[in-house]
This record gives structure tokens, sequence and C-alpha cells, in this order.
């Protein structure tokens, strides 16, 4: 059975805020803060993003092989923007 959450003295500005995304959603206010909750807790924390990046086993890597990783990954980025670009106009 589900359970139930009660969250108290919620500035009136934020809950003003939430109703009118709702219904801009064409959502119900308890459809919505579900939503947001459900994100929230899939998100990983920072320890848990921490803990996995130590756990993922690094190769020794020279100055010089990072700084191509790099450059290689930002033409990429470059190319996909461009084509990105070429496809709007």
């Amino acid at each position: 059975m589900p359970a139930l959450i009660q969250i108290r003295n919620v500035p009136e500005d934020v809950h003003r805020k939430l109703t009118e995304r709702a219904a801009s959603a064409g959502k119900s206010l308890n459809s919505l803060m579900l939503e947001i909750v459900e994100r929230e807790v899939l998100r990983p924390t920072m320890a848990e993003v921490a803990a996995r990046i130590r756990a993922t086993p690094m190769p020794p890597m020279s100055s010089g092989v990072a700084a191509e990783i790099i450059r290689e990954g930002r033409e990429q980025r470059d190319r996909e923007l461009l084509s990105r670009i070429g496809n709007s106009r």
C-alpha cells in the first residue's frame, strides 16, 4: 500500500508556483509532487557518484594522453553542435 507524505509550512509563493506548474502541465498538484519526489530519489547523491567514480578502475594516463582525449571530445561536441545548427536552418 502506498505511503502518505505530508509537507508542512510550505511558503505561499512556493505552493502557488507548484500549483501553476501542475495546472500548466494538466496534472494535479499531487501528481506533480510525486514526479518531483520520484525524480529526486532516482538521482544519485554526490556520495554515490563519488563512490562509483572511486570504484571505477582507471588506467594510468599521462597529461598528453588526457589532453588528446579532451581535444577529441571537444571536436566531437563541436561537430554535433554544427550538425544541429545546420539542420535547424
